[in-house]
């Protein structure tokens, strides 16, 4: 549910009590009126935890999220521009040439907060037009641009939140908005113009992924907006428009691709996730640290996600790898090894992204210290093959780790080689799950290892 839910978990001796649903809801139908409740999902599995959790993630990736997905290498600028709040079609198109000139394949340019009429501060949210004083041509120029270029186009859109008083929304029409700020998406005649005014840019500014913000918490301008003995309506109503303003996008657009953005990593609901891929999973990005800890526990739910790096050194921008990796790098930098960051992104594309899709075991424990190892498992067993990424982190004494692989053939026999150096090694199965060493002499320091049936 994309509003706002709560869910009770109860243990009694053997047996376990769940219930869920609207965390407030009490009103009376009028004649005629569709309402629609949260969805729920009960899976059945055999074996242990870890296994129930490949398996939602097989269901998430055949039966929910966008089919039009795959591993790819993004970029944006928005470190060095304000977001989009500085940035003008010449610098952007710069960029773009930048990355074309230094050997980078990328699958989009990203252009994110702050291309439309703001006074130089994104949060100055309702007037959606590209900034003519910045954009005198709109975006279709860049996008024409980086199309010439092989990459198509990201744009950041908050619909929903009318952060500029001195708005269109805001002057034009103050009765759609709740509270004086919240798009009020419930409402029919808001809806219909939200639907055909995004997506005319969308198709004016040859735009081809849209993404989608909300730093708004919503509930309490629901809340307030419900009449007596309607409590929870504005919710669902709002909910439903939600819905269905994605599903007339992806109906005028078929191949459009959805980036579900709300404050950084929040609305992955499975409504949403079956629409939508979450390219930024969290405003939080870019620590090798903290994305390693993401990397941990989001793969358990989500096969498909994204980071930014602003990193120009091997474990920075390994911490980083992902099925979407954005790159912020400067690229008016002419002092940067592009050498070492292609070859990154070489290693991320060819032995990891492959993998990504599969099944995931993280095999060392979660931990917030910087004195730790962490090493987690990607792997395709039907293929038999997989890659182990390992992290040595900054303050760890331990040079070695061991890790017990799962799932393997036990009486197969395994090639494992560690890209870094090289060695080939082959292993049998039961002994790759029982226990094997990686070794990294250097503090902050990674591995990725690669393994496959060989016989």
């Amino acid at each position: 549910w994309p509003g706002q839910w709560r869910c009770d978990f109860v243990s009694e001796g053997k047996s376990s009590r769940i219930s869920g649903g609207f965390e407030k809801a009490d009103f009376v139908m009028r004649p005629g009126e569709e309402v629609r409740s949260p969805l729920n999902v009960v899976m059945n599995y055999s074996g242990g935890w870890e296994r129930a959790q490949n398996i939602w993630r097989s269901f998430m990736r055949n039966c929910n999220m966008p089919r039009n997905v795959r591993p790819m290498h993004v970029a944006s600028s928005s470190l060095w521009f304000g977001e989009m709040t500085r940035a003008d079609a010449e610098s952007q198109k710069l960029f773009i040439d930048r990355y074309k000139e230094e050997g980078f394949d990328l699958r989009y340019w990203w252009m994110d907060a702050g291309w439309y009429p703001c006074r130089g501060e994104w949060p100055l949210t309702g007037t959606w037009e590209p900034d003519a004083s910045r954009f005198p041509k709109g975006l279709k120029e860049v996008c024409d641009h980086a199309r010439k270029n092989g990459a198509g186009t990201i744009v950041w859109f908050e619909p929903e939140r009318v952060g500029d008083p001195l708005s269109r929304l805001a002057t034009e029409h103050p009765e759609w908005l709740l509270g004086g700020v919240l798009l009020n998406l419930g409402d029919p005649a808001c809806l219909r113009w939200l639907i055909g005014h995004v997506g005319g840019l969308i198709e004016k500014e040859g735009i081809d992924v849209y993404r989608q913000d909300f730093n708004i918490a919503p509930a309490s301008y629901w809340r307030a907006a419900d009449a007596p003995g309607r409590r929870g309506i504005t919710e669902i109503k709002y909910v439903m428009g939600y819905l269905a303003f994605w599903d007339a996008l992806l109906e005028r657009f078929p191949g459009l691709l959805i980036d579900a953005c709300a404050s950084g990593g929040q609305r992955n609901d499975l409504e949403t996730m079956r629409r939508a891929v979450p390219l930024l999973r969290s405003d939080s990005a870019g620590d090798p640290l903290g994305e390693q800890n993401h990397s941990y526990g989001i793969n358990y739910w989500l096969p498909y996600s994204g980071t930014v790096s602003n990193s120009y050194d091997e474990y920075g921008i390994r911490s980083c790898f992902a099925p979407s990796f954005n790159s912020l790098w400067d690229m008016r930098r002419k002092d940067c090894d592009y050498g070492a960051l292609r070859e990154c992104l070489r290693l991320l594309s060819e032995e990891a992204a492959p993998f990504f899709e599969g099944d995931y075991y993280p095999l060392t424990p979660y931990g917030l210290g910087n004195d730790i190892w962490t090493v987690f498992q990607f792997h395709k067993p039907a293929d038999g093959k997989g890659v182990l990424l390992a992290f040595r982190r900054e303050g760890c004494p331990d040079n070695t780790v061991e890790v017990r692989l799962r799932d393997l053939r036990k009486n197969g026999v395994y090639k494992v080689r560690d890209t870094d150096t090289g060695e080939i090694r082959e292993i049998k199965g039961s002994q790759l799950m029982a226990g094997f060493r990686i070794k990294r002499n250097e503090k902050r320091a990674s591995a990725v290892i690669a393994f496959e049936l060989a016989r």
